[in-house]
């Protein structure tokens, strides 16, 4: 499922956003079951496309909005 933001919980009160609207090198953030993987494009900070995959087992918690009519 692809959201526009996701929050996660790595450590106890250390929470990052990742949000498309605000950070233009996001193309897109999508959620699975197992995993959440952001796709960064050309205007990343390397300069390149690649994909960050972060193992949801490892988090204290996430959050991300409600997309109508689907779900994990």
């Amino acid at each position: 499922m692809d959201v526009n933001w996701v929050n996660i919980e790595f450590e106890l009160g250390k929470v990052e956003e990742y949000d498309r609207k605000s950070d233009q090198s996001i193309d897109r953030i999508s959620i699975g079951s197992t995993t959440i993987k952001i796709f960064y494009n050309l205007m990343s900070k390397r300069e390149e496309n690649y994909i960050r995959v972060i193992l949801i087992d490892n988090l204290l918690g996430y959050e991300y909005p409600v997309v109508r009519g689907e779900s994990i």
